[in-house]
C-alpha cells in the first residue's frame, strides 16, 4: 500500500474511533447549528473556557484547500460537523464530531464524543470517547440532527481508549492549539494504521489540522504537514450543508 492509497483510506482519521453506520432517525430540526455560534459570537465571549468550547463547535468545510490541491488525501471535499450535546449537564462540556465526505451525511466517515475540561488555569484536556456497541455496526445516523443528539446515551456508555486525550493551550488570543501526545490513541483504523496522533490549531474561522499516523508498532506512516495542514474553513451558521437554512429579514428596497 502506497502514501496516496493511504491518505485515501484515511481521509477521516484524525479521531480515528470505530467506524459507525445505522439507522436513520426521526424528528430533524432545522438547523443543527443552532447551538452553535458564528466567529463574531465566539470572539465576543469574555470566558476563556466557553470560547475554546464553541470554537471546537460547528460545520466545517475543506472546499477551498480541496479545490486545489493535488494530494488525493486532501482534495477529497469533506465536511467537518460539531455540535454541542448533553448541555443539561450544567458545568459540563460535551461535543459531538463527525467527519463527512461531501454529500454523503447519513454516514459519518469517522465519528466520537468530546469532553472539554479544565485542566489547569490555561491549559485544557480534550479526551475523546468512542461510541458503544462498535461491534455492532451502530453508526448512529444523523443523529448529530436531533435536537437533542444522543439523548439515550450516557457518559458512562462511552469509550475512551488508552492515550485518546489532549492538553489544549490558547497560543495567542483566540487562537488554540491542541497538542500531540507522547503515547499515541491506540484505536483500529486499517490493517495498515492502528495509532493516531490527533494535533490541531484552531481559530474562530479556521481548522488546520495536523494529524499523524502509525502502524502497529507505532512507527510513523505520514501525517497532515505544518504551516497549512488539512484545512477547514468556518461555515456560517444560518446556512447549514445538509439543513434547512434559517429565514432571514428581508432588507428594506
Amino acid at each position: 500500500m502506497n502514501l496516496t492509497q493511504l491518505c485515501i483510506g484515511t481521509l477521516c482519521l484524525f479521531l480515528a474511533p470505530s467506524l459507525l453506520w445505522g439507522q436513520r432517525n426521526k424528528g430533524q430540526p432545522s438547523n443543527y447549528l443552532a447551538k452553535t455560534k458564528s466567529a463574531n459570537e465566539i470572539r465576543q465571549l469574555d470566558n476563556k473556557m466557553d470560547r475554546l468550547y464553541y470554537t471546537l463547535c460547528g460545520e466545517f468545510t475543506n472546499k477551498r484547500q480541496a479545490a486545489t490541491a493535488t494530494d488525493p488525501g486532501i482534495a477529497i471535499e469533506q465536511e467537518m460537523i460539531a455540535v454541542p450535546i448533553w448541555t443539561e449537564r450544567k458545568g459540563e462540556y460535551w461535543i459531538y464530531i463527525g467527519w463527512f465526505k461531501h454529500g454523503q451525511p447519513e454516514r459519518a466517515l469517522a465519528q466520537c464524543i468530546f469532553r472539554l475540561t479544565k485542566d489547569s488555569r490555561d491549559t485544557f484536556r480534550l479526551a475523546q470517547y468512542s461510541l458503544p456497541n462498535p461491534e455492532g455496526n451502530n453508526y448512529y445516523s444523523l443523529e448529530w440532527k436531533k435536537a437533542h443528539p444522543f439523548h439515550d446515551l450516557r457518559p458512562k456508555d462511552l469509550i475512551l481508549p488508552d492515550g485518546c486525550d489532549n492538553l489544549i493551550v490558547e497560543s495567542e488570543p483566540n487562537v488554540f492549539q491542541i497538542l500531540g501526545d507522547e503515547e499515541p490513541c491506540e484505536r483500529f483504523v486499517s490493517d495498515a494504521i492502528r495509532y493516531y496522533d490527533y494535533e490541531c490549531a484552531y481559530t474562530p474561522e479556521l481548522m488546520n489540522v495536523f494529524t499523524k499516523y502509525y502502524d502497529v508498532n507505532k512507527n510513523f506512516i505520514f501525517g497532515y504537514p505544518r504551516p497549512t495542514g488539512l484545512e477547514f474553513v468556518r461555515i456560517d451558521k444560518t446556512m447549514p450543508t445538509y439543513g434547512i437554512p434559517e429565514k432571514r429579514q428581508a432588507k428594506n428596497k
